[in-house]
């Protein structure tokens, strides 16, 4: 159970908090190096039960990395409001690895529906899902919270195949379509200007982040880093 003092809970949950070792070694294998980045920065927790998942002010934690799509089945429905609760009043959440890529959209849009006043939901047809050029945006809600140091080792431009949301308004979006910002003049043209595969949002007194690369492309760990906010090997 996460104890005073921790800052980062990274919530892999597993069915009924039971490790299965040849979903660990899978794991292990595609996000291993980033939870050794975030073990080495932090004083981090991994809960594989959600029963685990405690959020009274007295112990819970400043982050909570949501890595599995768990949460989304339909007994663990009361969780989904805890989290919100948890964001409003000052934590952070983090949307990303398993909990995009092993989700399905009606997973993904029920916890984003706990945040509905950002206004997110699962892109649709060719938006949501393919690989896009990305170009880095340096006026979110990131730079709000971190200043310009949030931005210091992200690249400026990468390529990552995801699942899109729209919806996004241009300051929450990390990370936008490349085009976008060599083509401003026709973003009014566009539909799919709001559409980002990367998202950080001020709600309430802290902050949702959604990070949609299914692959950990090169550049996402580091975004990934960055919403967590603290110095890291990584920023060394």
């Amino acid at each position: 159970m996460a104890s005073v003092g921790y800052q980062v809970v990274v919530a892999r949950l597993m069915e009924n908090g039971v490790e299965n070792q040849a979903i660990k070694a899978e794991f292990n294998q595609q996000y291993g190096a980033l939870m050794s980045i975030i073990r080495t920065a932090y004083t981090a927790n991994m809960i594989t039960d959600i029963k685990s998942l405690d959020l009274r002010t007295i112990f819970r934690p400043k982050v909570i990395l949501l890595v599995t799509d768990e949460i989304t089945k339909h007994e663990h429905v009361p969780y989904r409001s805890r989290l919100a609760k948890f964001v409003e009043t000052g934590g952070t959440l983090i949307l990303c690895c398993w909990f995009v890529s092993k989700s399905t959209t009606w997973g993904i849009e029920g916890i984003l529906w706990e945040f509905r006043e950002c206004q997110w939901t699962v892109a649709e047809g060719l938006e949501a899902f393919g690989r896009t050029d990305l170009a880095l945006n340096r006026g979110t809600a990131m730079k709000q919270k971190f200043g310009d140091d949030a931005f210091n080792l992200l690249k400026d431009t990468y390529s990552m195949q995801a699942i899109n949301l729209k919806g996004v308004a241009t300051h929450d979006q990390v990370y936008r379509p490349a085009w976008h910002m060599v083509f401003p003049a026709v973003e009014a043209l566009d539909e799919f200007t709001n559409t980002t595969p990367s998202a950080y949002h001020k709600y309430g007194r802290g902050y949702l982040g959604y990070v949609g690369d299914i692959k950990l492309e090169e550049g996402t760990k580091e975004l990934i880093v960055a919403m967590l906010g603290e110095s890291t090997p990584m920023h060394r």
